[in-house]
């Protein structure tokens, strides 16, 4: 057993590799890690053992090898291991590879040079998969990165067996799985036993976080929503202010960079900018676009008529991992929007509002991923109507009559709440049976008839059994999965470690 790892960040994922070397003598072949610019946790000791994992034979790539064009022309020196029918066989892999790839290039390059870089990456990770003999890949989050999407479905086109956890709203839990599609629960399980007695057999840590408040999602929406400036009177006056403001903190930063801290200049890496000089006075140009957008969106959005029948459409961030790899091809979200207009009854409306975080001035690849042509496409399609920024979404969820995701919180929320939901991507609530999911519009009528069908009850019901399902079969585990839930957890840093340490070594059949 030879393993290899994606992604390797964060402090605890170090002490899980570290625990895992010794007490089972597992061979950790090969990482794809971070540097200590972007490590998560306590520096020093990632550092050490990271030195004990080198020592004991693992050898290792840094993520940021691979960013820059000046260091992806270098791969040219492998051994070419790519044929026809491979590049035709992945020819998804290599369009996620190019929308990502939005990411790195916040000044949009050409579709043959992004070519040029996938050929060399997909060659570079199909060799190191081979020579180092993988059989399985380990991911303590979904992979979306450009370079780590590249060796993470390569792995998968090898057919090595892949273990990957994925990240969840409950505080001290993360989720377990081997695909991007997670196990359905099946229709009949717990069929005759009523939601009280499925709610109470939930541990109570689970129950407080359903039935009263979450403080750790209710810090992440506040997070979330803090950048936004809605619609009022004076928005557009504090959105060139907030552009002012961020102009000049970008300015000074450019010129005086020694100051701050070190950065890793992701969002313009493939336009190869090493300055930071250069990518301050880069990233005003790019605000200013983002800036345009928000006021675009704000003029354009109406306030909804919340007594009419609608189905809500929260719109995600982007680019994030909720889209891409996770939202397929439904990371176009002008698709979702218009099947869903399709299978809606005839005197429904959709309410699509912006995700609160879309234009947020610290996220300057945002840009590319929204435009003027994109909203008016959106305000095109029948039915279809935006909404403002301050507008509640609890209110827009609460007086829908199903909600419509890609993968987003608001799914989990609505079903909290007893409300349907139609997951277009593959959410980690999408096995429950009150989820529905379109795939063209025949089937999208009729996901949205069953689902109508439903009550409050119903959507309950289902949804305490697809948490007690998932418990018993260990693909919701009770550990966190990052950092800082492990530092704001009430349960100590050990326990978090052993219990994803235990998830990993029955998966590789070694308990």
């Amino acid at each position: 057993m030879r393993l290899g790892i994606i992604d390797l960040v964060i402090e605890y994922q170090f002490e899980v590799l570290l625990r895992l070397e010794k007490n089972k003598g597992i061979s950790i072949a090969y990482a794809l890690m971070g540097t200590e610019h972007n490590f998560h946790g306590d520096i020093n000791k990632i550092k050490q053992i990271k030195s004990s994992l080198l020592s004991s034979g693992m050898t290792h790539d840094e993520i940021t090898d691979f960013l820059f064009p000046d260091e992806i022309n270098e791969l040219v020196s492998s051994p070419w291991s790519i044929s026809e029918k491979m590049l035709s066989d992945l020819k998804s892999l290599e369009s996620i590879y190019m929308r990502i790839t939005d990411r790195a290039a916040s000044i949009p390059i050409s579709i043959q040079e992004r070519k040029l870089f996938y050929l060399k990456l997909l060659n570079y990770f199909n060799n190191k998969i081979i020579e180092e003999k993988l059989t399985h890949i380990l991911v303590f989050d979904t992979p979306h990165s450009f370079v780590s999407i590249i060796y993470y479905e390569l792995a998968r086109y090898h057919n090595l067996k892949v273990i990957r956890f994925e990240y969840h709203f409950f505080p001290n839990y993360c989720v377990f799985a081997n695909s991007y599609d997670l196990p359905t629960v099946p229709i009949d399980y717990l069929k005759n036993v009523n939601n009280k007695k499925v709610f109470s057999s939930l541990p109570e840590e689970i129950n407080s976080n359903l039935s009263g408040s979450n403080a750790y999602f209710d810090a992440y929406k506040k997070r979330e929503s803090k950048a936004v400036i809605g619609d009022g009177t004076f928005a557009a006056l504090n959105l060139y202010i907030r552009y002012v403001i961020k102009a000049t903190q970008n300015s000074i930063m450019g010129v005086i960079p020694f100051f701050f801290k070190k950065e890793i200049l992701h969002f313009t890496s493939l336009n190869n900018i090493k300055s930071r000089f250069v990518y301050r006075f880069t990233a005003n140009s790019i605000l200013r676009r983002q800036i345009n957008h928000n006021l675009i969106y704000n003029k354009l959005a109406v306030t909804p008529d919340i007594t009419s029948k609608y189905i809500y459409f929260g719109l995600h961030m982007q680019p994030e991992k909720s889209t891409q790899p996770l939202g397929g091809e439904y990371d176009n979200q002008f698709l979702c929007a218009t099947l869903l207009a399709q299978s809606i009854p005839d005197d429904w409306n959709i309410y699509i509002k912006e995700h609160p975080n879309q234009f947020n001035p610290r996220k300057l690849s945002n840009s590319n991923y929204r435009s003027k042509s994109f909203y008016k496409s959106l305000l095109n399609i029948e039915k279809v109507s935006l909404v403002p920024l301050s507008f509640s979404s609890d209110i827009l969820i609460s007086n829908a009559q199903l909600v419509a995701t890609v993968t987003g919180s608001i799914g989990w929320e609505s079903l909290s709440a007893g409300k349907a939901v139609i997951a277009f991507g593959h959410a980690y609530y999408k096995p429950c049976q009150a989820v529905g999911h379109i795939t063209d519009v025949n089937q999208g009528k009729r996901e949205i008839a069953r689902l109508l069908k439903l009550t409050i009850d119903d959507v309950k019901g289902f949804f305490y059994k697809y948490l007690k399902y998932y418990l018993e079969n260990e693909y919701l585990i009770n550990a966190a999965n990052w950092e800082k839930k492990i530092q704001l957890s009430d349960k100590p840093r050990e326990y978090h470690i052993e219990t994803i340490t235990k998830r990993i070594e029955k998966e590789l059949e070694l308990v």
